[in-house]
C-alpha cells in the first residue's frame, strides 16, 4: 500500500508540478508507517481534479487499511501527501 501511495503521489507531481524538487520520507512509529511525499512546486488544491483519480485512489487505499491521510500545502510551499498506515496485522476491508 505504501509503495502504491508513493507511486501515485509521484505521478501527480509529474503531472501538476513537473520538475519540482520532491522529498519522500518513510518513518516507522509505534502507531504505524508514516508516508510523506512533498514537493516544492505549486500548492494545488487538495480537491481532486474532475479528470484525475490520483488523490481519490490514495484516499481509498488509505481507508482500506484504516489509516489516516492529509493532503494539502506542504511545509515549505508546494504540496504534500501524508499517509499513516497502521502496522498491526489485518486484511484489507
Amino acid at each position: 500500500a505504501a509503495y502504491r501511495i508513493v507511486q501515485e503521489a509521484l505521478t501527480n507531481i509529474r503531472r501538476h508540478a513537473h520538475g519540482a524538487a520532491t522529498t519522500i520520507t518513510l518513518k516507522y512509529a509505534d502507531h504505524g508507517l508514516d508516508v510523506l511525499v512533498e514537493n516544492e512546486g505549486s500548492a494545488m488544491s487538495a480537491d481532486p481534479s474532475p479528470n484525475g483519480q490520483g488523490l481519490i485512489g490514495i484516499r481509498e487505499r488509505v481507508m482500506l487499511y484504516e489509516g489516516m491521510l492529509r493532503v494539502g500545502p506542504g511545509t515549505h510551499g508546494g504540496f504534500a501527501v501524508h499517509a499513516t498506515l497502521p502496522l498491526h496485522e489485518q486484511t484489507p476491508r
